[in-house]
């Protein structure tokens, strides 16, 4: 597993903001990205529950036209588990890749209800 970003800091403007073609490694089959969550050790990660975030990814394969591949929705603020005690620190997504020549992934992100704050890993196998 290649980590790329480890809890590297980063805040996110309300509103849409697309990126790629990004070029895929052949030997990559998935990509696991985690945002860190607001808990009591972490306050200021992500705090107003109304501020969500939607992920859409897009691939292309051997050139072809980008099809749609994942999506991922998550909401801030504090997040317990289902034991109605433990902290969740981080939402996550793994999406996994379809194999192929001349991979490609675009997509956007989009932020609502406020800017959102946080730390984000990214890891690719």
């Amino acid at each position: 597993m290649a980590l790329l970003l480890n809890k590297a800091p980063v805040a996110i403007a309300a509103g849409t903001q697309n990126f790629g073609p990004v070029n895929v490694p052949g030997a990559v089959s998935q990509i696991r990205i985690a945002l860190g969550r607001n808990t009591t050790l972490t306050p200021l990660l992500w705090p107003l529950a109304s501020t969500t975030i939607t992920l859409s990814l897009l691939i292309s394969i051997a050139n072809g036209p980008f099809t749609p591949l994942a999506g991922f929705t998550a909401e801030g603020g504090l997040a317990i588990n289902d034991d109605g005690i433990t902290e969740i620190p981080e939402s996550n997504t793994i999406i996994a890749l379809p194999s192929g020549a001349n991979r490609k992934l675009n997509g956007s992100v989009s932020v609502t209800n406020g800017a959102l704050s946080t730390n984000i890993t990214i890891e690719v196998t």
